[in-house]
């Protein structure tokens, strides 16, 4: 049976439910991350110590969660280098109070790493809107007020460089679920608002999107297509391309924004595809 987000699990639990041998039961999957056949299962203590008495002051901020490493981390380590590529599957466990059962929260990808001291990652989760259940609110589990809120960082000053590589990049076509009628009501409620963009990694955009809500929102995003180019200067003007066309449709909402009709928006998945195929790689 596979592991249910929002369901409760002892460690011995997900080692069965896992196949995890007797003699892997130790060591690092006592500890907080583990890696077995390919996969990682990280357990985190939200506003509680841990086993060995440590608290890493991990909080949920919304429907993102901000978790800390061991303080012997660091972000030079294959392992930790390897947990935040996203080319692994990342499962993510939690709990308020040390030595009760944990929650699934989901899998996870990393949205943003600081390096510290102390390391920092936010965690964004696959978004699930029937299966994916909130963590409480820290008011509901009695956390100290320092660990209750998280605001943006402190201003950073100096010079900041940033290496970007061009590669393989997707246009990806995404459409809001939801009670959109309520959050645009001159739209036609027959038609569907709509994200037309590009990205090397949709999992992780879709994600990135889908935390943009608060929690308890019934508004999320969902990838309806993507097509691959080869690079970022051709996935850019077949971006541009269906821009113009809201644009000149009289559907655009500004930026990459648009309501459109469902016959429409199988017309642009058909355009996506033809534009993928006169340019192969």
């Amino acid at each position: 049976m596979p592991l249910i987000v929002g369901n409760t699990y002892s460690r011995n639990d997900i080692a069965d439910e896992i196949e995890l041998m007797d003699l892997e039961r130790a060591g690092n999957w006592l500890t907080g991350v583990s890696f077995y056949r390919q996969v990682y299962y990280v357990f985190v203590n939200i506003g509680a110590a841990g086993r060995f008495g440590r608290n890493y002051q991990n909080i949920w901020q919304g429907n993102s969660l901000i978790w800390h490493p061991a303080q012997d981390w660091n972000l030079e380590q294959n392992r930790l280098i390897n947990l935040i590529s996203g080319n692994f599957a990342v499962n993510i466990f939690w709990r308020i109070r040390d030595r009760e059962k944990f929650t699934y929260a989901g899998s996870a990808i990393a949205l943003e790493v600081s390096a510290g001291p102390p390391i920092e990652v936010v965690w964004g989760f696959y978004p699930n809107v029937n299966e994916f259940v909130a963590p409480p609110i820290a008011e509901n589990i009695n956390l100290p007020p320092a660990a209750a809120f998280r605001r943006g960082p402190p201003p950073a000053y100096g010079i900041n460089r940033v290496l970007r590589e061009d590669g393989p990049t997707s246009v990806y076509l995404f459409k809001m679920i939801g009670p959109t009628h309520h959050v645009f009501p001159e739209v036609p409620q027959a038609s569907s608002i709509v994200k037309i963009g590009i990205s090397n990694c949709i999992p992780r955009r879709l994600v990135e999107m889908s935390c943009s809500f608060p929690r308890g929102c019934a508004l999320g995003w969902q990838h309806i297509n993507s097509e691959l180019f080869e690079n970022g200067d051709i996935a850019y003007r077949v971006e541009q391309k269906i821009l113009d066309g809201f644009l000149n449709n009289g559907e655009s909402l500004g930026g990459e924004f648009a309501f459109i009709s469902v016959e429409r928006e199988q017309v642009i998945i058909e355009h996506m595809a033809a534009d993928r195929r006169d340019n192969p790689f």
